[in-house]
């Protein structure tokens, strides 16, 4: 095809109206100079004339043979047959309507879902080379702990003795107090210097920390995040340099980081550098407490990386009594952001996947039902000369028109589920704020319409282009059937609609009893009129137990005089929220074991005395703690029926010692802070069925 040619074709689609006169014009002037010719060879006018139009033949079927020169005639048919389509669906307003509805509930929460697997799944993370970026954790496997975080001798020995990383990096999640007028508590992220170039971010204003900036009484420095610069700072381009009060020391603001931004998830509002005080004691090597994360060198795989980690962590059991038993291991970055999500997420999209099969049966059956209804109308244009063909597309014309409205409204219907999703998602969902509409997701939208067209037109297309036209003539105005062929299609539609419905209610059946059985699980406490708070002060104020247990008492006691508190306590961690809390070692005094990496490691939670009253946990034996039982006293404690039955199976658990870390305890742990190695003699009586899920609560 030349480039006249296809300026030929572009002029007769644009200027239809034109071309067509142009094209009667044409024709009109070649009859008239046949009609003149015959007049000069003797024949009268009219003769002339007649001889003329003879010779040329019919003008509609040489009219026809132009415009199938120029290769657009499919347009116009289509033109023609999405004309008709519109009309008969004016006169058809209450089955377009169904039909639409039906379609969009189907491709909307599809294009929802997909939407979720795209922002979650597909689309890679918003770092520089995503996929070269590793997850780095110790473990303590003889403990069944799988992973845990990193002490600081331990990311640093990794650091200076890998061969498969170009950086290490690794942070901690906290929580900051801003003073000023309105005081706010915000997340944070406390990292290493390197961690913003390990991720290649750079910031939008300002700039990020400096390797100097990681040394103690230089780390007053801070970067802030997109949302908090707009929210607290009102987007003020002149913040770089101001001061700001951070758990009561000033700090520089140096910097804001674009919205793309979000490490390690969406509600980090500030970043500071990592530094300790060499008197704070964090530097020990059993305090795991710090992510890692890192970058592999260029050909480095994630299976060379977890060997290297491997190697340098039993280096590190031969030098250190402290990490015995303590492994290492790499995993993929984004398979630790997805998690255990991407199951659920692909099974739910099969999920929608079916309603929309079933939604496309539907319409489908809508179709063959009103094509009973124009079987005469297709006999006769089949008489009058209209191929089988051309039925069939206009049959698909109007699917197509029909598709296309559902996948409209679809569209519609699916971006105000992604709000939904976006606000009220359960926050185990990661990326929830990049699921959004984007190219991908309309392409899947407009293939799974083409899909969805093709599914539910076919079926009325592939009756009616079989019509016996004798049968359907002879009939006249009584009923006419689409044969057994139809039926035994239409039988068959049914049948599969049957069956997927079948499978969605067994699904919902099942996903529904196994509500109903979480539901019924016994959490320990009654979580019915409980309210909770969380509470951060700094640790400029807080700087001695006995200052920290005088604010819980005062608090509780506060609380508690208010008419509609029943009881209110205090804990370290809220209940199945945050089930980690925090771990220790736990030996029992009357059973050592051989090795220490053979010691037990339990989980436990700090708490003020009336906090089993307030979540009402039952004491099944001896007691709780009382207001008496202060920092003064020898420490207790309080055990589960777990381990009850783990540790003292044969046994009168009440007034045994065991150990917890490097602090001795009696049974009923009452706090953890004393001087290190301190044996305590029996005291408390108690323990509960409460499995160790805590919170700060009031109890109403």
């Amino acid at each position: 095809m030349t480039w006249s040619d296809l300026l030929l074709r572009l002029k007769a689609v644009v200027f239809h109206v034109r071309v067509e006169d142009e094209l009667a014009e044409e024709l009109r002037a070649h009859v008239e100079f046949e009609t003149r010719r015959g007049v000069r060879a003797g024949l009268s006018p009219s003769e002339a004339e007649r001889a003329a139009r003879v010779a040329f033949g019919g003008a509609a079927q040489v009219a026809e043979q132009c415009r199938d020169e120029r290769g657009i005639t499919w347009f116009e048919d289509f033109a023609k047959d999405l004309s008709y389509a519109c009309r008969q669906f004016l006169k058809q307003k209450y089955f377009v309507a169904v039909a639409v509805l039906t379609l969009a509930l189907g491709i909307g929460a599809t294009t929802a879902i997909f939407s979720a697997v795209n922002g979650v799944l597909l689309r890679p993370l918003p770092y520089i080379s995503p996929e070269r970026l590793v997850n780095v954790w110790s473990s303590i496997p003889s403990k069944g702990i799988p992973q845990m975080g990193f002490a600081l001798p331990d990311l640093e020995a990794v650091a200076a003795r890998n061969h498969s990383f170009e950086s290490v990096a690794g942070y901690f999640l906290g929580d900051v107090n801003i003073a000023g007028e309105t005081p706010q508590r915000v997340p944070a992220v406390i990292a290493t210097a390197n961690m913003f170039q390990l991720l290649g971010a750079n910031a939008a204003l300002g700039r990020t920390f400096s390797a100097s900036e990681q040394s103690f009484g230089k780390h007053y420095v801070v970067v802030l995040s997109d949302a908090l610069w707009r929210s607290r700072f009102g987007a003020r381009p002149d913040i770089i340099g101001e001061v700001v009060r951070l758990n009561g020391k000033m700090y520089n603001i140096i910097g804001v980081m674009r919205p793309s931004f979000q490490f390690p998830s969406p509600d980090i509002q500030l970043w500071l550098p990592m530094s300790f005080s060499p008197q704070d004691g964090m530097a020990t090597r059993d305090n795991h407490f710090i992510s890692a994360i890192a970058r592999l060198t260029p050909g480095a795989s994630v299976f060379r990386a977890n060997a290297d980690v491997q190697a340098i962590a039993l280096n590190l059991q031969r030098e250190f009594t402290e990490n015995a038993g303590i492994e290492g291991g790499v995993s993929d970055y984004f398979t630790s952001v997805v998690g255990d999500v991407r199951p659920a997420l692909l099974i739910l999209l099969g999920a929608v996947g079916l309603v929309l099969l079933i939604a496309c049966v539907n319409v489908a059956n809508l179709f063959l039902s009103r094509a009973s209804a124009r079987q005469r109308e297709f006999s006769v244009r089949t008489a009058l000369g209209a191929g089988r063909s051309r039925l069939v597309r206009q049959l698909l014309t109007e699917a197509a028109l029909l598709g296309s409205l559902g996948a409209c409204l679809g569209i519609a219907l699916s971006a105000w589920l992604l709000r939904l999703i976006r606000v009220y998602g359960p926050g185990e969902i990661p990326r929830l704020q990049d699921i959004h509409i984007d190219i991908r997701v309309l392409a899947f939208t407009a293939a799974l319409t083409l899909v969805s067209v093709l599914l539910f037109g076919l079926a009325p297309a592939f009756g009616l282009s079989r019509i016996e036209i004798s049968e359907a003539m002879k009939a006249g105005g009584r009923s006419v059937t689409t044969g057994k062929g139809a039926g035994r299609y239409r039988d068959a539609l049914v049948i599969a609609e049957v069956t997927l419905a079948l499978v969605l209610v067994i699904g919902a059946g099942l996903l529904l009893r196994s509500l109903a059985a979480l539901n019924l699980v016994d959490p320990g406490f009654r979580p019915d009129h409980v309210l909770t708070m969380s509470l951060s002060a700094p640790d400029a104020a807080w700087t001695s137990s006995a200052k920290i247990e005088r604010f819980y008492g005062e608090l509780n006691q506060k609380l508690e005089q208010i008419p509609s508190v029943k009881a209110a306590g205090a804990s370290t961690a809220l209940p199945i929220a945050n089930v980690g809390g925090w771990g220790k070692n736990f030996p029992v005094e009357e059973h050592p074991a051989s090795r220490s990496s053979d010691v037990p490691l339990i989980q436990y939670r700090q708490v003020t005395p009336h906090y089993l009253r307030a979540l009402q946990i039952p004491i099944l034996e001896g007691r709780f703690f009382t207001e008496d039982d202060d920092s003064s006293r020898p420490l207790i404690a309080v055990i589960n029926e777990s381990a009850r039955r783990r540790f003292f199976p044969n046994e009168d658990p009440i007034g045994k010692q065991v150990h917890l870390g490097v602090f001795w305890f009696s049974v009923n742990m009452r706090r953890s802070v004393s001087p290190k190695g301190r044996k305590m003699p029996p005291f408390g009586r108690g323990f509960s069925r409460h499995r160790d899920l805590s919170v700060r609560c009031i109890s109403l």
